[in-house]
């Protein structure tokens, strides 16, 4: 099967391209074909080569780089997406459990007022201190899980960051690199 149905088409074209401008080249100039002008033709040759063999050789590596990358980078926003409807899951159930606190607070009211004023005060004053409590430690619990998911987040980032560039130093960094920048340091160790 023909990955390139077009390409023998258009290598074909450029050749009677080629041809064309050649016969131009040849009825403008009275000395005859040149140098320059084999030159010329020659340039235009080796770059459709160059585009064919770049197209033919190098599509599927660079295809197939692009593919694993944006499969990591979905993978990652998954992750991220469900740890964060993971956060709203617990933020509404803080939530839930602040409107029961409020329920059981209107029934503590009730009651008290049933008792008496004087008992009924006392009991206001505790259950609006629980209230507050509650809401400080639901606020506290809130804070801390989004702290501890922000300082996850940036953990994962930074060694994210620091995996993909000691996997591009390494593949930068020849041997004859290393040993030039050991050379270097040590020049400048011993001045």
């Amino acid at each position: 099967m023909n990955r390139f149905p077009l390409f023998p088409k258009i290598l074909a074209t450029a050749l009677v391209v080629t041809c064309l401008m050649v016969s131009d080249v040849l009825a403008q100039d009275p000395a005859g074909f040149t140098r320059a002008d084999f030159s010329a033709i020659m340039r235009w040759v080796n770059f459709g080569i160059l585009a064919g063999l770049i197209i033919k050789y190098a599509r599927r590596p660079i295809v197939g780089f692009l593919k694993d990358k944006k499969e990591e980078v979905a993978g990652s926003i998954h992750k991220l997406e469900e740890e964060k409807r993971g956060m709203e899951l617990q933020i509404s159930e803080i939530h839930h459990q602040l409107a029961l606190g409020q329920k059981r607070l209107e029934v503590i009211k009730e009651k008290i007022i049933a008792q008496g004023q004087r008992r009924k005060e006392e009991l206001i004053a505790e259950a609006q201190n629980e209230s507050r409590i509650l809401l400080e430690s639901a606020r506290f619990k809130i804070e801390i899980g989004i702290k501890e998911l922000t300082q996850r987040f940036r953990t994962e980032m930074i060694d994210m960051a620091a995996d993909m560039a000691a996997v591009s130093v390494q593949r930068r960094i020849t041997p004859q690199n290393q040993e030039h920048l050991v050379a270097q340091w040590l020049d400048a160790a011993a001045k």
